[in-house]
Formats: C-alpha cells, sequence, structure tokens
C-alpha cells in the first residue's frame, strides 16, 4: 500500500473534467494510472469479500 504521500501525489497528476452531459472525465498520468488502478482493483476486492461475507 502506498504512503498517504504517494497517494496524494497520484492524486495529484490526475485531471478531472465535467462533461457536457454531466459526467465526469478523469485523466492520469500513465504512471499514476497504473497505480491507481492497481488500488481501485485492491479495494473493489476487499468490497467483494466483506459482501460475500468474509
Amino acid at each position: 500500500m502506498p504512503a498517504s504521500a504517494e497517494i496524494r501525489r497520484l492524486f495529484g497528476q490526475l485531471r478531472m473534467q465535467r462533461t457536457e452531459t454531466g459526467g465526469m472525465r478523469i485523466e492520469a498520468t500513465p504512471e499514476a494510472a497504473e497505480t491507481l488502478a492497481a488500488l481501485f482493483e485492491g479495494m473493489a476486492g476487499l468490497l467483494r469479500d466483506r459482501a460475500a461475507g468474509g
């Protein structure tokens, strides 16, 4: 798990933009995208385990 300073640095590399239809577009540098994807996959796994009673 990255340190909190590393997570802040990664989120600092994100660019968020509201779309014309009211949605949101998120862009990330390749490094940030790879690390954040792994973080989100880990979080999703934890949520799946908890939902299944784990």
